[in-house]
């Protein structure tokens, strides 16, 4: 598996006076998400602004430290890299040397122990068992300079804004060439300038580009400029957040097309962000639907565009226009009553309770767990509490 996100957080803290500031609470931006991609796919992530989404791509790429969970890359554990080394060590001893030995306890043997955790944990609790708890502290964070610069070259992003995102006083020659003499890839200018030509080739552009500033592009070109920063470096995972936002229709389709032959010559895995959701039906293999910061409905794309089951999703999916005259929906029948509540005051319970049509008594009590519904289609509602995971 190329990526795995397991319960992910992401809390910031709310602080409180001016001249000695507090922490009166946090805002749960991201509470606990998960979620998997392999190469060569695409999970799409939707939900209306605010739900979190930008945040857990961030939080992937270490823009922001996560307050909670785990983010695996190729089945390593990349949680701890950028951390000091005290917080690091800390978060060890609570994901794995105190769950480890919790589990031998349980199950009296390393066998039995071992059977019982998920298979991309199994390595880091058979070393624990082997060598003992310092021998693990040492093997996980030796060398760890090397994993944070893999990691880095592992793992890119493409931002919504181009024209934020780009540097204004170097020309794009020089963004593409820096991150290659950073990374070592090539040895001299002379490579660089080779690759870079070839990479803007690549993304549609021409060689001449590479003596341009940004501001003198296209916003289409802008963005073509942002891709081939972003896989210059060959990555196995790029990050797409809203690449196609702030673009003309005709314009996203080419860049769509574009992000799919690369995806496919690359053999690269997307993470993609949008509010669009006829691009992400189109480019998406899996789709998870967000809502205040946690992910309400989660399955294949086809399967989650056809088959809704959570009332948010229902409302939300049935918002985008039909590009088809002749058929009506009937939007009162989807149409979603009061407010998004404040993230940093959320309703006890489903957070949706309060504006959904099915409400529960226990809706308001205990927000639900993900509830199977066939074909790994999975649920966060207790209309379907019958079929639990």
């Amino acid at each position: 598996m190329l990526l795995r996100v397991d319960n992910l957080k992401k809390y910031f803290p709310l602080k409180h006076g001016f001249i000695v500031e507090k922490t009166v609470g946090y805002l749960k931006a991201v509470d606990g998400v998960s979620f998997s991609l392999d190469r060569n796919q695409t999970f799409g992530l939707v939900g209306e602004s605010g739900c979190g989404k930008t945040t857990i791509g961030k939080t992937i790429l270490r823009i922001y430290d996560p307050s909670a969970g785990r983010v695996f890359l190729n089945d390593e554990d990349t949680s701890f890299y950028f951390m000091p080394k005290a917080q690091a060590v800390k978060f060890l001893k609570n994901e794995y040397v105190a769950r480890a030995k919790a589990n031998l306890e349980t199950y009296k043997s390393v066998e039995n122990a071992l059977d019982n955790v998920q298979d991309y944990e199994k390595k880091y609790f058979k070393f624990f068992y082997e060598k003992g708890e310092n021998a693990f502290y040492d093997h996980m964070l030796s060398g760890i300079r090397e994993k944070r610069m893999s990691f880095r070259r592992a793992v890119q992003i493409v931002f919504q804004d181009p024209t934020s995102s780009l540097n204004p006083r170097m020309t794009v020659g020089q963004m593409l060439s820096e991150p290659l003499m950073f990374h070592n890839v090539v040895r001299n200018r002379q490579e660089a300038s080779d690759l870079v030509q070839e990479i803007l080739h690549k993304v549609g552009l021409k060689g001449y580009h590479a003596d341009r500033y940004p501001h003198q592009f296209s916003g289409g070109q802008r963005q073509r400029v942002a891709v081939a920063r972003a896989i210059i470096l060959k990555p196995q995972l790029i990050i797409l957040d809203e690449p196609t936002s702030a673009l003309d229709v005709s314009v996203q389709a080419q860049i769509i097309q574009l992000l799919k032959d690369l995806q496919k010559e690359m053999n690269a895995g997307f993470l993609f962000i949008s509010h669009n959701l006829g691009v992400v039906r189109y480019i998406s293999d899996k789709v998870g639907i967000m809502y205040l910061g946690r992910m309400v409905e989660q399955a294949a794309s086809d399967d989650i565009f056809d088959r809704t089951m959570h009332p948010y999703s229902e409302a939300l999916l049935n918002s985008a226009p039909v590009p088809d005259p002749k058929k009506k929906r009937d939007r009162k029948q989807f149409i979603i009553k009061g407010q998004v509540p404040s993230p940093i005051n959320r309703p006890q319970g489903c957070f949706f309770n309060p504006r959904c049509k099915y409400v529960m008594p226990e809706c308001k009590s205990e927000y639900p767990g993900f509830y199977d519904i066939g074909m790994q289609h999975n649920v966060a509602c207790y209309k379907y509490k019958e079929k639990k995971v």
